[in-house]
C-alpha cells in the first residue's frame, strides 16, 4: 500500500538495500505516475514487471465443458486414471455443458479430474457421409461367421482448416468368429480326476474378432495441409465504404472559416460533393430495369468510373470460396467532386454568368462520419487503407496544359459536428407538425426547441414534407423569404442568366435530394 510502489517508493527500497543510487534509478517507473498512460507505454524497458505471489482456493464441483446441448452418453470423466460412474459420482447438465461431481471424497483428495466429450456444435454445419454394412452367416449351429464395413467421411465448411479440425475419411471394416461344440468325451476324461464327479456333456466355445482401421485423407483441402495459426485473424478492418453512414461534413479545421466565421461566409467555400455506390441495374445488361440507352451504349457501360470492380482485377490469387457470402465484385464508395459548382449552403454572391464558383481552386467539399471506435491506440489501429482508381485517366491525355490535380484530407479525432456554424442542435424528427411555434431561428433557418425520443420523422399525415427540410429547417418557399437566403437571391439576380437564377431561386439553399432513378434523368 504505497503511492508510487514502482516509483519514489521501489526508490527508496532499493537504496535502503544497498543498491546505488544510479542502479536503483534503472529500475524505478517514473514516467507511470508523472506521464500520460500512452507515453508511459512507450517505454517498454520499464513497461514489463513479474507479479510473484501464493494464493490458496477451494475445488469446485462443477465443471463447464464449453459446449451446449451434448449428446446423451457422450461424457466420460475420470478421477486418476478411474472411470466414475454417471449419477453416483458425477451428474451432468447436458443442455447447459456442465459436470457435477457429486463424490466429495474425489474433491477432497485432490485428485486430478479429466472430463472427455463428443459435441455436436459444428454437426450441422458440416457435410458428413456415413455408410455402415453388417453380415452373419451361419454355417451350422454352432460355426457362425460375421463381418462389419463402416465408412465416415467429412467435408470442412473452408478449404483452410486449422489444427485438430481437420476432416475425417476414414474406413473400418472386421471380421468375427463364434464356434462352440458339445463334447461328452471331455467330460469323461475329467471324470476320472479323482475327486471330480462329471456327467453332463462339456462345451467348448471360441471366439475371436479382427478389426482394421483404414485411415485416409480427406479432399478438398487447402494445400492438403493443416494451419497452426494463418494470422488471419490478426487484421480486424473498420469498413467505412458503406455510402449511407456519411453524412455532409462540417468546415474542415484546416480552413479558416472554420474558426474565423460564425456567419453564413463560413459556408462559402463548400463546392459540390457527391457519394454514392452505383445501383447494379446500370451496370448489368442483363437486368430489365436497365435503361435502354445505357444498356445499349457499351462505351457507357465499360467506362471505368462507372462500371463494376471485379475482386480478381485486386485480388487475382484470392480464393472465394474460403469466404463465406462473398460475391465477384467489390462494394465500391464512389466520390464525385465538383470544384465549380454550389454546394449546399453555399450563399457566395461572387458567382459567374453561368452559376458556377470561380477560383475553384480554393474551394472545398467534404464528408464525415462517426467511428466507434475511438481509442486508436488501445485498439491498435496504425493505418488507413483503401485503393484509389486514378481521377485522370480519361483527361491526362488530352489535358497539355497538365492543370488536374487536387488535395485529399483525412481528419481523425475530434470533428465538429457544427456543419452549419450557429452552435446548435437541430434534429429533422424535432420540427413540429402541429402548427405550433416550438423553434428558434438563426442565421441558417429554424433550430427546433422540442425535445424528440427518437431519430425518426413523424408518421402522422403531411409530417414528412415538414420535417424532411434539409439542416436549415426550411422548405424551399421558407428559404425565399427567409433573411439569409432573400439577400442572396437578391444579391445574384443580375449577375447570373435568367435561366441559371430561376434554378437556384426554386431551391436557394441547394439542399434538395433528388432520387437517382428519377424518370427526368433518363430524359436529358
Amino acid at each position: 500500500p504505497k503511492a508510487e510502489p514502482f516509483g519514489e517508493d521501489l526508490y527508496k527500497y532499493l537504496v535502503g538495500k544497498g543498491l546505488s543510487a544510479s542502479t536503483a534509478e534503472k529500475y524505478c517507473f517514473y514516467e507511470l505516475y508523472d506521464s500520460t498512460k500512452t507515453i508511459a507505454k512507450q517505454i517498454a524497458e520499464k513497461d514489463k514487471y513479474i507479479m510473484v505471489g501464493q494464493y490458496k482456493g477451494t475445488s469446485a464441483n462443477v465443471i463447464s465443458l464449453g459446449a451446449y446441448n451434448v449428446p446423451q452418453g457422450s461424457v466420460v470423466v475420470t478421477a486418476g486414471g478411474v472411470t466414475l460412474t454417471e449419477g453416483s459420482d458425477y451428474s451432468v447438465d447436458y443442455s447447459a455443458g456442465e459436470v457435477t461431481i457429486l463424490n466429495q471424497s474425489i474433491l477432497d483428495a485432490g485428485t486430478q479430474v479429466n472430463v472427455s466429450l463428443e459435441s455436436n456444435t459444428d454437426y450441422a454445419q458440416q457435410r458428413k457421409t456415413m455408410v455402415g454394412l453388417n453380415w452373419e452367416y451361419d454355417f451350422s449351429k454352432d460355426l457362425q461367421l460375421s463381418g462389419t464395413f463402416q465408412h465416415l467421411s467429412e467435408q470442412a465448411l473452408t478449404t483452410k482448416v486449422s489444427m485438430g479440425s481437420e476432416p475425417l475419411n476414414n474406413t473400418i471394416w472386421g471380421v468375427n468368429i463364434n464356434w462352440k461344440k458339445e463334447s461328452q468325451w471331455l467330460t469323461n476324461m475329467l471324470d476320472k480326476i479323482p475327486g471330480l464327479h462329471c456327467t453332463l456333456p462339456s462345451q467348448i466355445s471360441f471366439t475371436g474378432e479382427f478389426a482394421h482401421l483404414i485411415a485416409g485423407k480427406a479432399h478438398g483441402t487447402q494445400d492438403n495441409a493443416s494451419y497452426l495459426d494463418d494470422f488471419e485473424n490478426t487484421k480486424n478492418a473498420i469498413d467505412v465504404s458503406t455510402p449511407t453512414s456519411w453524412i455532409i461534413s462540417s468546415v474542415p479545421s484546416v480552413f479558416n472559416e472554420s474558426q474565423d466565421k460564425t456567419d453564413v461566409s463560413s459556408g462559402y467555400n463548400r463546392a459540390l460533393l457527391s457519394w454514392y455506390t452505383i445501383d447494379p441495374l446500370f451496370t448489368r445488361r442483363s437486368s430489365s430495369l436497365t435503361p435502354s440507352h445505357i444498356k445499349s451504349d457499351l462505351n457507357q457501360l465499360s467506362n471505368h468510373y462507372v462500371r463494376e470492380v471485379h475482386v480478381k482485377e485486386l485480388y487475382p490469387y484470392r480464393d472465394q470460396s474460403n469466404y463465406n457470402g462473398a460475391t465477384a465484385t467489390l462494394p465500391i464508395l464512389n466520390l464525385a467532386y465538383y470544384p465549380s459548382e454550389r454546394g449546399p449552403y453555399n450563399l457566395d454572391v461572387n458567382l459567374n454568368s453561368d452559376g458556377t464558383l470561380p477560383n475553384p481552386q480554393r474551394r472545398w467539399g467534404g464528408m464525415m462520419r462517426k467511428l466507434d471506435t475511438s481509442d486508436f491506440e488501445a485498439a491498435n489501429i496504425e493505418y488507413i487503407e483503401f485503393w484509389l482508381l486514378d481521377p485522370f485517366i480519361y483527361s491526362r491525355n488530352t489535358d497539355k496544359a497538365g492543370s488536374y490535380g487536387g488535395d485529399l484530407y483525412i481528419n481523425l479525432g475530434d470533428i465538429s459536428e457544427d456543419i452549419l456554424r450557429d452552435g446548435k442542435k437541430f434534429y429533422e424528427s424535432g420540427m413540429p407538425v402541429d402548427g405550433s411555434n416550438s423553434f428558434t431561428t438563426t442565421q441558417w433557418g429554424k433550430i427546433p426547441t422540442q425535445s424528440t425520443v427518437t431519430y425518426a420523422f413523424a408518421t402522422t399525415s403531411g409530417s414528412r414534407s415538414l420535417q424532411d427540410v434539409g439542416y436549415n429547417g426550411l422548405t424551399n418557399d421558407e428559404e425565399k423569404s427567409f433573411g439569409a437566403y432573400q439577400n442572396y437571391l437578391n444579391a445574384i439576380q443580375g449577375k447570373v442568366s435568367a435561366a441559371v437564377f430561376d434554378s437556384i431561386q426554386s431551391d436557394p439553399a441547394n439542399d434538395d435530394y433528388h432520387y437517382f432513378r428519377g424518370s427526368d434523368f433518363d430524359r436529358i
